[in-house]
């Protein structure tokens, strides 16, 4: 099937992607750690408190003292204080600050504004973030309110760099809680107009800020998670679903076909049992449902056991006559047989003289059938029609072109392929309608035109059946060897 082909080519894409961002990943990392082992950054000489600025691309003094408040915040990690209310876990922030990427060679970028040379550079930063994070050690990995425990690590570093406009800021396992993705793409957010006009100073005061506030609020609500996860999640959900309302559609498609075919071999089978004089009209015109024969009930000899004298001379009498078989419709009722021969289901009459104007008349033939004896359905005669109501009588009143197949079944041939045209007008068309309507068509569901419709033709099923860790180093900071989890985010401006 086309749809099923597509997903698994887009799996197959998504696997050939996911390696070579893993890749990606692996070179920009290699290229890192490469660069830090050489030449640190950010050597002793370079901090400035929690500020590293090499180039000195910043008003160095501002922008430290709001970085000293910043590190100045108590948060809980883990369980509270019960000796106290207020928070015990420092959270340690520092700032890089670099004017480009050195250690990446030139040659290796693409385009910075074209998407590639996008997804490059935010991979890029995000690695270096996660490197410089685990090179300085940023952050405590035994808060207080951990009761000495590892793996809480509460730092984080903030990574720019001014030529390829870029931000990332990377969380400790500890706090990354309190950065779901919505509020790092905020706290990113409040820095791009001021980097935009070339402000970095004035850009990481404002992200600062926003940090601080988050920090005072504590973990994500419920309502803050769910837009998390719908960020993180939600492209590949609703790639998966239009995959799938596509994979249903295609098989509702294909369902609706072979019906209209079934339907169609169904009735050229009957045109032929009509050509050959042996018609028995199987199913309702109208709704196409198939009609119920129930067998008449076995018949029994019985013998006589009161013959003159009183006693039985045990002579077997002559069987009575056979009760004809009934036959119901769709909804276990006598079927409506018509004076003209035409048969229907009792509802799907009814309805059809309710919502019709010309109810005296029969849908099929337009015979009129409110005169005369109506025709006799409930099987006690035993003559050839009601013994097998079926079968179309000749009378003189539907014999105008002297034989049964151009009188009677003719115009229910038309009517029925109408009614499928009706049921399914994606594969059956009016045009078809006149072309099988005649007494010489035939290959009913072989018909170029409805072929060409099928959803999943024989030629794409024989296509597709072919398918089947770092080394921590003391640097000029003076930080509590905390780690970076991966966690954080990052943007361009």
């Amino acid at each position: 099937m086309k749809p099923l082909l597509h997903l698994v080519l887009l799996l197959f894409a998504t696997i050939i992607l996911v390696s070579a961002n893993t890749l990606s990943h692996q070179s920009h990392r290699t290229f890192a750690k490469g660069w830090i082992g050489r030449s640190p950054p950010c050597e002793e000489e370079h901090w400035d408190g929690r500020l590293c600025d090499p180039s000195h691309l910043v008003d160095s003094e501002a922008l430290s003292t709001k970085l000293q408040q910043s590190n100045l915040k108590k948060v809980t990690i883990c369980s509270p204080n019960p000796n106290s209310d207020e928070p015990s876990d420092s959270v340690e922030i520092a700032i890089v600050l670099l004017p480009n990427f050195q250690h990446i060679p030139k040659q290796s970028f693409p385009d910075p504004d074209s998407e590639d040379g996008d997804r490059f550079i935010t991979l890029a930063a995000k690695v270096l973030a996660e490197e410089l994070h685990d090179h300085y050690g940023v952050g405590d990995p035994r808060p207080p309110s951990c009761s000495g425990g590892e793996g809480f690590d509460t730092g984080i570093l903030i990574l720019v760099s001014r030529d390829e406009r870029v931000m990332h800021i990377s969380t400790g396992s500890g706090v990354t809680d309190f950065f779901a993705m919505g509020r790092i793409d905020l706290i990113i957010k409040a820095a791009k107009p001021h980097f935009r006009m070339n402000q970095l100073g004035q850009g990481l005061i404002a992200s600062l800020e926003r940090l601080d506030e988050f920090l005072d609020m504590g973990p994500p609500t419920r309502r803050e998670k769910l837009l998390d996860s719908f960020i993180t999640f939600g492209p590949f959900l609703v790639i998966f679903g239009f995959f799938c309302a596509i994979l249903y559609q295609s098989h509702k498609k294909t369902q609706q076909y072979n019906a209209a075919k079934e339907e169609l071999n169904k009735l050229e089978r009957e045109k032929a049992e009509a050509l050959a004089g042996k018609y028995r009209c199987k199913s309702c015109p109208i709704c196409l449902e198939d009609f119920k024969y129930v067998p008449p009930p076995p018949v029994v000899n019985t013998v006589n056991e009161n013959a003159e004298g009183g006693e039985g001379d045990g002579e077997v009498l002559p069987p009575p006559p056979a009760a004809p078989q009934q036959t119901l419709d769709s909804n276990n009722e006598p079927v409506k047989l018509l004076r003209c021969g035409h048969c229907f289901d009792q509802k799907c009459f009814i309805e059809y003289q309710k919502s019709s104007a010309s109810s005296n008349k029969c849908p099929i033939c337009r015979a009129d059938i409110g005169t005369g004896a109506p025709a006799d359905t409930s099987g006690s005669n035993s003559s050839n029609t009601t013994s097998n109501p079926f079968r179309r009588p000749r009378t003189n009143q539907n014999r105008t072109r002297g034989g049964f197949y151009e009188d009677s079944y003719e115009p229910e041939l038309r009517f029925r392929l109408n009614r499928l045209r009706h049921r399914y007008p994606r594969y059956i068309s009016s045009g078809y309608v006149d072309r099988y309507s005649t007494k010489s068509a035939q290959n009913f569901a072989y018909d170029p035109v409805f072929m060409r419709s099928n959803p999943n033709p024989p030629a794409s099923r024989a296509r597709s059946s072919g398918f089947s860790s770092s080394t921590r180093r003391s640097g000029g900071g003076s930080f509590g060897g905390g780690r970076s989890s991966g966690g954080g985010g990052g943007g361009r401006w």
